[in-house]
């Protein structure tokens, strides 16, 4: 094993795992909120990437049609959870999850529909000509992946640390109950959560496109891999979602370079299953479920 191989899947692997840890952050929002594991984030990221390739493809410039088609999945995402998930009782959670599963498979439909079947992609941010690290070549859309990840997330701490609104999802997400006797409307923050877990989602359909082709039934594996970040990580732990994804993405580069493609297409749900066995807490420790 040298440093250049390493350096390559690890690369891969990181940049894989920004992705994951971005949708797996969405899961870890809209839970806590709402208690609701949206089993619909992946068409999300689906969506914002297909969103994307069709505005800059009418002519929009890269930055603009990125940033139009978080605005738009968020706003898509309000409104579907206010015409679905929000009419279902808080009482009942195993009918709110079966709706997101319904708007996944709803979503899925409507995607093909729309876009039909053919794959498609975003031009690379700043080109194709690998970088040069070490003798590893590496693609500079991973180096964006990474990067626009970090920001992500930054921009998320200050938004949860430095604003009321923050400070009310994080009162929701530790005792709903007490922060609607402090007069914080715990349904809108629902909703909010919803809206920013697609947004994040988007985030990750527009920066992972230019790498891999974006095609209407890539929303399930997605959602899958996010699932198993969230779980492996601790679910309901924002740093949880973000550790399990980083590793998971770790874990499926090099199970490529080892492993044959049968079981390294495995891995992500190995993992899933011996955390949920072993240690049904993640790798950091969760914050809600026990």
């Amino acid at each position: 094993m040298d440093l250049q191989f390493l350096i390559q899947n690890g690369v891969t692997g990181i940049a894989n795992g920004a992705v994951y840890a971005l949708i797996a952050l969405g899961f870890t929002l809209t839970y806590n909120a709402s208690r609701v594991a949206n089993f619909a984030q992946g068409q999300f990221v689906v969506l914002g990437g297909l969103i994307a390739i069709t505005l800059v493809e009418a002519g929009a410039p890269l930055l603009v049609g990125a940033a139009a088609s978080v605005i738009a999945v968020s706003v898509i995402a309000g409104v579907v959870y206010l015409a679905t998930i929000g009419r279902v009782p808080e009482s009942d959670p195993f009918r709110r999850i079966m709706v997101t599963l319904g708007i996944a498979l709803a979503a899925e439909a409507a995607l093909q529909i729309i876009w039909g079947t053919e794959a498609r992609r975003l031009p690379p941010f700043t080109g194709d000509q690998p970088v040069d690290l070490f003798g590893a070549a590496i693609a500079p859309q991973a180096l964006w992946v990474i990067a626009g990840a970090i920001v992500a997330m930054i921009v998320l701490n200050w938004f949860f640390r430095g604003t009321r609104t923050g400070q009310a999802m994080l009162a929701v997400s530790e005792d709903r109950e007490g922060a609607g006797l402090l007069g914080i409307r715990v349904a809108w923050m629902s909703v909010l959560a919803f809206v920013l877990g697609a947004g994040l989602a988007a985030v990750a359909g527009v920066m992972v496109s230019p790498i891999s082709s974006t095609v209407y039934f890539h929303g399930l594996p997605l959602t899958v891999a996010a699932f198993a970040a969230a779980v492996v990580g601790g679910f309901g732990n924002p740093v949880g979602a973000v550790v399990g994804g980083l590793a998971l993405g770790l874990l499926q580069a090099f199970s490529v370079a080892w492993l044959p493609s049968g079981i390294s297409d495995a891995a992500p749900f190995a993992a899933l299953i011996a955390f949920l066995i072993l240690r049904p807490r993640g790798l950091v420790g969760s914050r809600v479920l026990t």
